[in-house]
Order: C-alpha cells, then structure tokens, then sequence
C-alpha cells in the first residue's frame, strides 16, 4: 500500500496512519465560496416537516403509500405518522428517536406505519410523481425565495444535466 502512497497528492500513511492531504477532492473558488454564502444567508432555515408537507402538497406523493389489506387505523393521523416514518427512515434518524422527538407519536405508532405502509412497492411507486424537474420552474412553488430549492436546478435555473 506505501508504495504508491509517496507520488499520491491527496493521502499518505504517516507513524502508522492514513493521513489526507486535501479537505475536498476538488478545489472551491472563493467565487464559489462566496455565492454559496449569498444564497444561504438569502434562505430561510426549513424544517424538514415542514419541506416534506409541501413538497406532498405540491404533488401528492404520500398518495402513493397505501396500506396493506386489512389496515386498521389505531387512531391519530396517519399522514402525520407517514410523514415522520418517511423522514425517520430517509435521514437514518430511526422510528425509536423520531418518537421522542414528534408529540403524540409513539414509536409502536410509527413502527405500525413503517410495516404497513413502506414496501418496496409504495416506495417505487412514489418516485415518479409529477415532481419533475422538467416542469417549468416559475411553475414550481420550489423557486428562488421559496422555502426550499430542487437539486435538479442550478442556481441559474438551468435545468442539469
């Protein structure tokens, strides 16, 4: 392994240990630095409850979750309980830690959610909702000044890719 270590601009091994060299792999401008300071301090901080409430308002995408036959509803709100097994999932928090952190949702709740709701299935389906990034973004309730942007639109508002 040391042998092509001496040339390597990025790592090196150094009393024993695998030292890097460079923070990022690709070096950032200060112009890129700078814009990227501008449009953060022009955004306002989301929670992602909230982010993920509008994005479904905007394209319905949790229409997609349905349960298995023979659900019965234990009471409260199964959206809320989908929205926070959607994120407890999506952001590796879990369904024990998002219970502590969601009033009135206990983990069972979110667990019974997670086991009927979320397969394969309902999740492949929920992909290709109109969310397109296709879609004309002065269209989108997703544009600049909004409370949040789509990583398929450059800052330009060109479309990537």
């Amino acid at each position: 392994m040391q042998r092509g270590l001496p040339g390597n601009r990025f790592a090196a091994v150094r009393n024993g240990r695998l030292k890097l060299k460079q923070r990022d792999a690709l070096l950032i401008l200060p112009a890129l630095r700078e814009l990227r300071a501008t449009v953060g301090a022009s955004l306002s901080r989301v929670r992602i409850e909230d982010l993920l409430q509008d994005v479904d308002e905007w394209c319905g995408f949790t229409c997609a979750f349905q349960p298995l036959g023979g659900y019965q509803p234990r009471g409260g709100d199964p959206h809320r309980s989908l929205l926070a097994t959607l994120i407890a999932h999506g952001t590796n928090l879990g369904l024990a830690a998002m219970s502590h952190s969601v009033d009135s949702l206990t983990a069972d709740a979110l667990q019974d959610t997670s086991r009927w709701f979320l397969r394969d299935a309902t999740l492949k389906v929920s992909m290709p909702v109109e969310c397109s990034p296709n879609a004309p973004i002065e269209n989108s309730p997703l544009r600049y000044g909004s409370v949040a942007s789509v990583s398929a639109w450059r800052l330009d508002g060109g479309k990537v890719g």
